[in-house]
């Protein structure tokens, strides 16, 4: 080998060392920005996660709420369900109740119109006028009670005067 030779191949295993050297360099520059980038990123998720994690832990124990409270409101709804089929048929009840009790009514008004057809007009007056006495004199008897209660209102206030003025002579002759 000759002397050109040598300084040829050094020169060239130089340059190629250093396009290397500079290629290896851009490399690593290249892959330090994407690993700060990717750890700057990640940071930043980390510290998002902890929020979604509390968000999703506020939204779980949100759901098991509803979920309580859905299970309450169907417990508290087919109470009012029952409740209500019990009412209903409480109330059937009383209507049928009302229904027969109408038809006796009605049977009842019917035998009396037909006794009434039958009777006379004077012997209606009668009961009629013999009704007007006796609520005469009912009112004759209320106007004597009245009277006895005013009668007994006023003997009352006389005998409480008279037990005032008795407690009051006692008190003084022990005085």
């Amino acid at each position: 080998m000759n002397w050109r030779a040598v300084l040829w191949s050094r020169l060239t295993l130089g340059v190629l060392s250093v396009i290397f050297l500079l290629l290896y360099a851009a490399q690593y520059k290249k892959y330090r920005s994407n690993y700060d980038y990717l750890s700057d990123k990640c940071s930043k998720l980390m510290v998002h996660s902890g929020g979604l994690s509390a968000q999703l832990q506020l939204l779980m124990e949100r759901n098991h709420r509803t979920e309580k409270l859905l299970a309450d409101l169907r417990a508290k709804y087919n109470q009012v369900v029952i409740g209500n089929s019990e009412k209903r048929q409480n109330i059937q009840v009383q209507w049928l109740t009302c229904k027969e009790t109408l038809k006796k009514c009605l049977a009842g008004v019917a035998v009396s119109e037909k006794q009434l057809n039958g009777t006379s007009d004077i012997n209606f007056q009668g009961h009629f006028l013999q009704c007007q006495t006796e609520i005469q004199e009912l009112k004759k008897q209320v106007e004597q009670l009245k009277g006895e209660a005013k009668n007994i209102s006023i003997i009352k206030s006389e005998c409480e005067k008279l037990l005032i003025n008795s407690q009051v002579r006692l008190m003084e002759n022990f005085n």
